[in-house]
C-alpha cells in the first residue's frame, strides 16, 4: 500500500475489497471511480482509478481495474476553486519559480501600477507593493509572506491565511485584506487575495464605539444612582 498516499488509504480499501467489489458492481459492466494521490517515481499525484466488472456470476466474477493520471485537472480545478474567493486581486504564484500570474486586478491597482505581478518575480512585486502601499506600523504582518519559501512553508501547516492591514496612499488610510490558499497540499501553486475591508471595518468600529459610549452612559447613571 506504499503507493497509495497515507490520507487516501482508507478511501482506496473502501473500493477494492472484495465486499466491496460485490456491494458496488452487482451488475455486469457497472463500474464505480475514486481520485486518490498515487506515488510516481517517488512523487505523490492524483490519479483517478476505475474498476469495471466484467462477466461472472454474483460471487464470482472479473474486475477491469485501471487508472488515469489526473494531476493537471486536478490542479485547474483546484486554481478554480481557490479564484472563486471573493477578492478584488487575486494572484497564482508558481512556488518553482516564483513567477506570478494575475488572475484578476482591481482598476486603481492597474492605474497605479500597470500589470502588477505581471512580470518579475512575486518577491519583487511584494516589496514594491509593501513598500509604497502598507502603512507603516502594518508593514510587518507581511514578514510571514514576503520570502516566498516562508509563505510556502506557512500554507504547508494550513491551507488559507488571512491577515487585515491598512493602505496609505493620498487619502484616509483604509483597511485591506490578503489572503493567501494553497489549493493543493502537494502542489506548487499558491493563490493570493486581496481586497477592500474598509466598509466593514468601519462600520466594526462603530459598533465598538456605539457599545463603548452605553456602557459609559450606564456608568455614569449608575455612579448618579449611587451619590443619590
Amino acid at each position: 500500500m506504499s503507493f497509495v498516499h497515507p490520507d487516501d488509504r482508507d478511501l482506496f480499501w473502501s473500493y477494492t475489497t472484495l465486499d466491496a467489489y460485490r456491494e458496488k458492481l452487482k451488475a455486469e459492466r457497472s463500474f464505480q471511480s475514486f481520485e486518490i494521490r498515487h506515488t510516481l517515481n517517488g512523487e505523490y499525484r492524483w490519479v483517478k482509478v476505475y474498476t469495471i466488472r466484467l462477466d461472472g456470476d454474483e460471487e464470482h466474477f472479473r474486475v477491469l481495474y485501471f487508472i488515469c493520471d489526473i494531476q493537471d485537472e486536478v490542479e485547474r480545478r483546484s486554481l478554480v476553486e481557490a479564484m472563486s474567493i471573493p477578492y478584488d486581486n487575486v494572484y497564482a504564484v508558481n512556488t518553482d519559480n516564483g513567477l506570478a500570474v494575475n488572475h484578476r486586478m482591481a482598476s486603481e491597482i492597474v492605474h497605479m501600477y500597470g500589470k502588477l505581478f505581471a512580470v518579475g518575480s512575486y518577491e519583487e512585486n511584494i516589496g514594491i507593493y509593501i513598500r509604497n502601499e502598507v502603512y507603516e506600523e502594518d508593514k510587518h504582518l507581511f514578514d510571514p509572506i514576503r520570502r516566498l519559501s516562508d509563505a510556502d512553508r506557512l500554507l504547508t501547516q494550513k491551507r488559507t491565511h488571512y491577515f487585515n492591514y491598512r493602505v496609505f496612499r493620498d487619502h484616509p488610510i483604509t483597511y485591506y485584506q490578503c489572503q493567501i490558499v494553497k489549493p493543493d497540499p502537494n502542489g506548487n501553486m499558491l493563490v493570493f487575495g486581496f481586497k477592500s475591508v474598509d466598509e466593514e471595518k468601519k462600520r466594526g468600529l462603530q459598533q465598538e464605539t456605539a457599545l463603548q459610549e452605553a456602557y459609559n452612559a450606564a456608568e455614569t447613571a449608575n455612579k448618579a444612582k449611587k451619590r443619590q
